[in-house]
């Protein structure tokens, strides 16, 4: 009699079970996660933090450069900004990570190639390469941050990405205005002063 009772128990609760994974229970080998202390990171967010630390962390390290191999003051400014802005936003970024229990990667992987360049330059040919190298960074950075906005799954990475745009907008519009200012300035050199002699 008891061997019949535990069998019907055994029963009910096998069909139980069945049913809620057909009633659609979550199936943690069908969610595409990476770490996490709770498992549940998706794809889209772990890369966007890898993705977003290299970057920060190249674009650290490429900044700290001008201060020495810079010839321009603006550059050497526009440098000091960029430490300044992503050092902090790394350090969030890290803190965020670490609270979800993802790991953040240790080098700056494929920005590598172009700190290299950029350390060997110095004077013009530094200021010059490194305005270039910042567009591409900021052009790259704001596609990463933008796509976080629209199809990260955390919360709070999004409003990390939302949050850091306009800083990353802004950084963008200063490399460029650098670059035009440059190319202003020689030309303002050669047309006017005729008109100056003219007055």
């Amino acid at each position: 009699m008891q061997k019949t009772l535990l069998a019907i128990s055994l029963a009910v609760l096998a069909a139980g079970c069945a049913s809620n994974k057909e009633q659609g229970a979550p199936d943690a080998s069908s969610q595409q996660v990476v770490g996490g202390a709770s498992g549940t990171l998706a794809a889209q967010d772990a890369t966007f933090i890898s993705e977003a630390a290299q970057g920060g962390m190249a674009e650290v390290k490429e900044a700290q450069l001008a201060a020495k191999n810079a010839e321009s003051d603006a550059v050497k400014q526009y440098g000091q900004k960029l430490v300044t802005d992503h050092t902090k936003a790394n350090q969030e970024l890290k803190q965020l990570a670490t609270s979800k229990g993802a790991s953040i990667p240790t080098d700056i992987g494929k920005h590598q190639a172009s700190c290299d360049r950029l350390a060997a330059l110095k004077g013009r040919e530094f200021d010059q390469a490194f305005k270039d190298q910042a567009i591409k960074n900021h052009e790259e950075a704001i596609r990463i941050f933008e796509q976080q906005t629209q199809q990260g799954s955390d919360a709070e990475l999004k409003a990390f990405a939302q949050k850091h745009l306009p800083h990353l907008r802004q950084h963008l519009t200063m490399a460029q205005q650098l670059q035009v200012g440059q190319a202003e300035g020689t030309s303002q050199t050669t047309t006017e002063s005729p008109t100056t002699q003219q007055k």
